[in-house]
Order: C-alpha cells, then sequence, then structure tokens
C-alpha cells in the first residue's frame, strides 16, 4: 500500500510537469494534431522548465510550432 502511494504520487507529479509545460506551448503550436506524451522515471524530480525546453525543442523540429 505505501509503496504503490508513492508510486501515485510520482504519476501525478509527473502529470503535473508535462501539463505545465505543455499549457506554456499552447498557444503556440498549430491546430489539428494531438500529442502523446511519454513521462521517464526521472520526469517527476525536474523543474516544468526543462521539460518545456524539451517539448519546445521537438516541436520546433517536428514542425507543429506557428511561425
Amino acid at each position: 500500500p505505501r509503496v504503490r502511494r508513492q508510486r501515485q504520487m510520482c504519476k501525478e507529479t509527473a502529470r503535473r510537469v508535462i501539463r505545465a509545460a505543455y499549457y506554456q506551448l499552447y498557444n503556440d503550436l498549430k491546430p489539428g494534431y494531438d500529442f502523446v506524451f511519454v513521462a521517464r522515471s526521472r520526469t517527476p524530480f525536474v523543474k516544468s522548465q526543462k521539460v518545456y525546453d524539451a517539448m519546445k525543442n521537438h516541436m520546433e523540429s517536428a514542425g507543429v510550432l506557428k511561425k
């Protein structure tokens, strides 16, 4: 039970970090795309700004950001 609670907290933290980074980019994205983000094991322990930077680099290389 205790390990399960810790795992759930890590999952929720990862979701929160990814969601915060995505919402910073939301207005710069072209419409009509669906995205799937996969959290790595270290995602709950990094700041959303670092995730935002990585996400922005990937979005630029994919060509889904507005000019």
